[in-house]
């Protein structure tokens, strides 16, 4: 899920190996503007980020001397005709290419249009959304709740259901494209090669993305909580209890590792929607580490931030 848009042949190009990218020269980095990048590139692909249109339109950037090329696709023409507003008054100035892959809109079946069975069977989470029968079967065991239920047959259960699903899967998207736009943005703050200023814009941009992550955190803290139950929800790690920190101390070192915990969560969460075997097995439900593991990374962040506000980047 690393990049949704063209996951084999542009993960490759736009991101192959984050800890070498992470590393390389200046030069040698061609995701992301660089020394030899024109002012106006630079400005426009920060401008990308700092409207947000990063979350629209799922798009990888390719810059060569004073070329650039985007890769795109963008779930509505709305959000495709808003990157091609910025990139026109480039055309005359620069070289600039873009490869537009239409949306894959498939026909679902009624199947595909319920629930996922997981959520089906999740009575903690039937509870917290209004569902009678779950008022009922909440005290029994998981392994005793997994019985025949008029109520899973009820549409506006199921509609709540699809609803939660679509939300959290939303949430977790957004999660993924934020930390690895963050990761892009300070590798560009970072770059002792770039002006100061566009140094500072990166910072800049990169900030409201780390608050933004912040928030899209909380909300999936909260989304998850209705779904796990109540004696296995846990609390907020204890103050004596060390928390897991990213290694290192430079804001691109803390960047890197918050991209790499941020995916892992992603995957787990994903995982956690639509499992292997389509039922969260009954340990994921009672010890569930999903959100302890939030958490942590939602502290993790905001000592990043606390981080970032404190850097320099003249």
């Amino acid at each position: 899920m690393h990049r949704h848009i063209l996951a084999l042949v542009l993960y490759a190009i736009s991101f192959s190996g984050v800890v070498a990218k992470a590393a390389a020269p200046a030069d040698l980095r061609t995701d992301i503007p660089g020394k030899s990048t024109p002012p106006r590139l630079q400005e426009i692909w920060l401008r990308f980020h700092e409207s947000n249109l990063c979350q629209e339109v799922d798009a990888a950037f390719e810059f060569e001397a004073n070329r650039m090329e985007v890769w795109s696709r963008a779930d509505n023409d709305k959000s495709a005709s808003k990157l091609t507003q910025l990139l026109e008054p480039l055309a005359g100035s620069h070289r600039v290419t873009l490869y537009s892959v239409p949306a894959v809109i498939e026909k679902k079946s009624r199947i595909e249009n319920d629930p996922p069975p997981s959520l089906w069977q999740n009575y903690e989470l039937r509870f917290n959304l209004g569902d009678s029968v779950a008022r009922t079967l909440r005290h029994l065991d998981f392994e005793d709740g997994l019985v025949s239920d008029p109520s899973l047959n009820n549409a506006i259960l199921k509609q709540r259901l699809q609803i939660y699903a679509e939300q959290t899967l939303n949430r977790n998207k957004k999660m993924e494209r934020y930390a690895l736009d963050i990761m892009d943005l300070i590798r560009m703050a970072s770059d002792s090669e770039v002006s100061p200023g566009m140094r500072s814009k990166a910072a800049e941009v990169g900030m409201k993305h780390v608050k933004n992550l912040d928030g899209l955190i909380g909300k999936m803290i909260a989304s998850l909580t209705l779904a796990i139950p109540g004696p296995y929800k846990g609390g907020m790690p204890d103050s004596n209890t060390p928390v897991p920190i990213i290694h290192g101390k430079t804001p691109l070192e803390m960047a890197w590792g918050v991209d790499l915990r941020t995916r892992d969560l992603v995957r787990r969460i994903y995982r956690f929607i639509y499992p292997e075997d389509f039922t969260v097995d009954v340990d994921e439900l009672r010890n569930s580490t999903l959100l302890e593991s939030l958490k942590t990374l939602q502290i993790t962040v905001r000592d990043f931030k606390g981080t970032l506000a404190k850097s320099s980047w003249k």
